[in-house]
């Protein structure tokens, strides 16, 4: 095994599905990929690197210490909407930890919890009253004003990602036949399209959410994801699932229907992701519809103050900043817009047939 991506596969496979075989050059991967030596401690135990132990430990203790604060806001939060009456589901980060090795493994930007759209007003009032507060960031078309509280984020879903809003009846109706979480089918689905909705960079976060997701779960009920994804034209996770046939166990890809150029294209884009600030600037220099006047439009409604203070990380104050942040996006977008005007390389255009690909899949 000499290829790189599948010597790392090969030991997340082992990290989500411990019957998985500890691949032999295991000091070799962990050397190559500092983002999972906290795991591979947690893991491994002796077997560890010595000489990476210090750095490993580290690591894994910042992670438990942001873990805990959030964890204590999270307590917080779930008191006020018990005590207030209002139907919460924690989705993404919040779910998913609980289901790795430790929950500080799974490292979370902020808290992502679903509400119900009819209450999304009362409870971002009763969260303002008791001390958190509403950051000038622009609201998704899936969830409302990001709130703060001691330095954790909070995300308060009406929907999710890429989910249109006549679906979310549905979902609520399954979680709550579950529980109060989220199903599996429904998990592997909205973690699919949260990849999507972000321009399907995060692979490997994608992998190993999905990989604990299944851990322990009996099978997939395939026709079911493939009716929800057509109905609501929804990206379906069996490209996922049948990308990787060497890092899911054969007991989940046997059902999945995908062609193999597909797979192929679609492992390339998810291990190979293009440079964020690249494909962005390659993206809005090769629509069609260039330096027309929706095109403009588009490009400076991201020069509101809010927008410059949220893009240079000054959210309060600091005026001269706020000016040399002005400054600082529009020579950036200048020298995108030179990079490329012509569209981008021929790899770049490559990267986003695969992008239009992944996204169309399952959806019809």
């Amino acid at each position: 095994m000499d290829n790189p991506d599948e010597k790392r596969l090969a030991f997340l496979r082992f990290c989500c599905f411990q019957s998985a075989e500890l691949p032999s050059d295991v000091a070799e991967i962990l050397r190559a990929n500092a983002w999972l030596w906290p795991m591979g401690q947690l893991l491994l135990k002796e077997k560890f690197p010595e000489d990476l132990a210090d750095k490993a430990h580290k690591a894994f203790l910042q992670g438990m210490a942001y873990n805990v604060r959030q964890g204590h806001a999270w307590n917080n939060v779930k008191a006020l909407f018990v005590k207030h009456c209002i139907a919460y589901c924690p989705i993404k980060g919040m779910d998913i930890g609980e289901k790795y090795p430790s929950p500080s493994l799974r490292l979370k930007g902020d808290i992502d919890v679903l509400v119900k759209k009819r209450e999304i007003t009362k409870a971002r009032n009763i969260l303002l009253t008791n001390g958190w507060q509403s950051l000038p960031l622009k609201d998704a078309p899936h969830h409302d004003t990001c709130l703060e509280k001691c330095g954790v984020l909070l995300e308060l879903h009406f929907s999710f990602p890429e989910f249109p809003e006549e679906a979310m009846g549905e979902i609520w109706t399954a979680i709550e036949a579950n529980g109060g979480a989220v199903p599996l089918e429904e998990n592997l689905i909205l973690l699919h399209n949260h990849c999507k909705h972000h321009q399907w960079r995060g692979g490997k976060k994608l992998l190993l959410d999905t990989g604990f997701l299944l851990n322990g779960a009996s099978g997939v009920e395939w026709e079911k994801i493939r009716e929800m994804c057509r109905r609501y034209h929804l990206a379906s996770p069996e490209l996922l699932v049948a990308a990787f046939p060497d890092f899911y166990p054969e007991s989940f890809t046997a059902e999945c229907r995908v062609p193999e150029d597909c797979q192929r294209e679609f492992r390339q884009l998810l291990l190979h992701p293009a440079h964020g600030s690249d494909e962005q600037g390659a993206a809005q220099m090769n629509e069609e519809m260039r330096f027309s006047w929706n095109w403009w439009n588009k490009r400076l409604r991201g020069m509101g103050v809010a927008s410059i203070r949220r893009q240079t990380h000054n959210l309060n104050g600091h005026y001269l900043r706020l000016a040399w942040g002005y400054i600082t996006v529009i020579v950036r977008k200048i020298i995108k817009c030179v990079k490329f005007r012509n569209g981008g390389s021929q790899e770049m255009k490559k990267h986003f047939e695969r992008v239009h690909m992944a996204d169309l899949f399952g959806t019809q």
